[in-house]
């Protein structure tokens, strides 16, 4: 029992699991399916786990002992191997990456790093508070809401399924879209899809009854853009596969 308290072996433990969840990771980086942002974020998970692992490790690979690390450092790295462990849930990588974008929503939404920021989270659902702010969704399945909402409608006219990340995707790019209309200098021209967008989306906020209080950093003329491009989601194909910069002339 003694030796199961000893640092070594919490260590050696550890790095299994951390193989593990490499293994996974590295399953959803090769899958085609999985889209761009949670490839890039397991990428850095795995080289985090990787790198904490090697920090664990007393011995060299030729057997001798690594006087570099103190009993303290490799604490200090098993710590660190714990935090990124613990941050790469369990997922299936043969299915969608649902759990993993929930986790990283949750993550970014209490101030823990993630693939999103935190701002990014109070944006999406702000966007889409009137999906699933409604009488029998908790705060616990709002995201199955969501998903369920649009991807009923898609199922109707005869469309795939969205994965949690695209439709989070979709509201970031049409965001982007916002934001690079709100920096352009007074003298500066909207390209015709600009326009239309931002006219479409004052006078939405202007009809609106149900502003409440946007926050300061959630201009509610973005919000109400962003609502409206979401209906795109019920008629076009592949509406998360586009370049943000293809409906800007700046």
């Amino acid at each position: 029992m003694g030796r199961k308290k000893t640092t070594g072996y919490v260590a050696q433990n550890l790095r299994r699991k951390g193989q593990r969840r490499i293994k996974r990771l590295q399953d959803l980086i090769s899958n085609d399916n999985t889209p761009e942002r949670v490839r890039n974020w397991a990428e850095r998970q795995a080289k985090e786990i990787t790198s904490a692992m090697q920090g664990t490790r007393q011995y060299t690979k030729s057997g001798k002992r690594d006087k570099s690390k103190t009993e303290s450092y490799i604490k200090g790295q098993i710590s660190r191997l714990e935090a990124a462990v613990s941050a790469t849930p369990l997922y299936n990588a043969m299915g969608d990456s649902f759990a993993i974008t929930q986790s990283e929503l949750n993550r970014a939404s209490v101030g823990l790093p993630s693939m999103y920021t935190k701002i990014e989270v109070s944006l999406f659902y702000r966007a889409t508070q009137k999906i699933w702010q409604k009488k029998g969704v908790g705060e616990h399945a709002r995201n199955e809401a969501i998903m369920d909402y649009f991807n009923s409608i898609r199922s109707k006219n005869e469309l795939s399924n969205l994965s949690l990340s695209e439709i989070v995707d979709y509201v970031l790019d049409a965001n982007e879209i916002m934001g690079a209309i709100q920096k352009l200098e007074p003298q500066e021209k909207l390209s015709e899809e600009q326009e239309k967008l931002y006219n479409e989306a004052q006078q939405a906020d202007n009809d609106d009854s149900d502003k409440g209080s946007p926050s300061s950093v959630i201009g509610q003329v973005a919000v109400t853009a962003i609502r409206d491009a979401l209906e795109d989601l019920f008629t076009l194909p592949d509406p998360t596969d586009f370049d943000p910069q293809d409906f800007m002339d700046i």
